[in-house]
């Protein structure tokens, strides 16, 4: 049996407007890779896998059976709407996942905050916090977070481009960065503070429990002496009471018979 000519492949987007291809040649070659690689470097810098990225990459691959499937009965504008769709999803994507994490990470470093002010700053202002990272270190941190997401916000509007929204991503997940690390800084110094604490109070323990044995000692050597000293007069008191031994009577002159 002979073999007919091969079947013609039709491109499942080969019925969109060229402009429309054109923005899609651009999403699957350039800003889906982009977002796989962002995903992962936010993943490796905060140690933490967003779900809001999963599902809105989930949405994207929605949209792009949406235009395969259904490219030939949806017009320009319906075509141009699921593109725009996808590509607001790939945006949230790259968004979105810093930002959840900032949002578990930034009260618990509040949290934090508080406690190392409270339980470990006094310690520093009396030198008497070693070992511990330097106050200046965390001051500076946190104005690089404060810093960092001022110029996310700026920057974060709808219309954002896809560069601007690359530049917001890396602001945010290096801000993401920081409070996992200032975290991590503030919890080393209330431990520390916590140490110093544990050894002021062995150290008073210590010395209570000495102070204790000396005033014992103290007291067992004042009563041992008193019992001596009393001892001693009571002895001498018994001796002058003694009654006087009576006097012999006077021998008496023989009978004469």
């Amino acid at each position: 049996m002979e073999s007919g000519p091969p079947a013609t492949v039709v491109h499942p987007w080969a019925q969109l407007e060229p402009r429309i291809q054109e923005r899609l040649a651009t999403i699957l070659r350039v800003q889906i890779p982009e977002v796989f690689r962002a995903n992962r470097v936010i993943e490796q810098k905060t140690g933490y896998a967003s779900d809001i990225g999963k599902n809105m990459m989930v949405d994207v691959l929605s949209h792009l059976g949406t235009l395969a499937e259904r490219a030939g009965s949806l017009d320009a504008e319906q075509q141009a709407s699921q593109v725009t769709k996808i590509e607001e999803h790939l945006r949230r994507t790259l968004i979105e996942h810093p930002e959840e994490v900032l949002r578990n990470r930034i009260v618990d470093v509040e949290d934090r905050w508080l406690t190392y002010q409270r339980e470990a700053f006094p310690f520093r202002e009396a030198g008497t916090l070693p070992n511990a990272p330097r106050h200046r270190d965390l001051e500076e941190m946190r104005t690089r977070i404060d810093v960092l997401l001022e110029s996310a916000r700026r920057r974060k509007p709808e219309e954002t481009t896809w560069e601007e929204t690359l530049t917001v991503a890396a602001e945010m997940t290096e801000a993401a960065h920081l409070t996992v690390e200032l975290a991590d800084k503030l919890e080393q110094c209330i431990a520390a503070a916590h140490e110093v604490r544990r050894n002021a109070e062995e150290v008073e323990r210590n010395a209570k429990r000495h102070r204790g044995n000396a005033i014992r000692w103290a007291i067992a050597l004042v009563v041992a002496v008193a019992l001596a000293v009393g001892g001693y007069f009571v002895g001498n008191a018994g001796d002058d009471t003694k009654p006087e031994p009576k006097p012999k009577p006077a021998p008496t002159a023989p009978r004469v018979p």
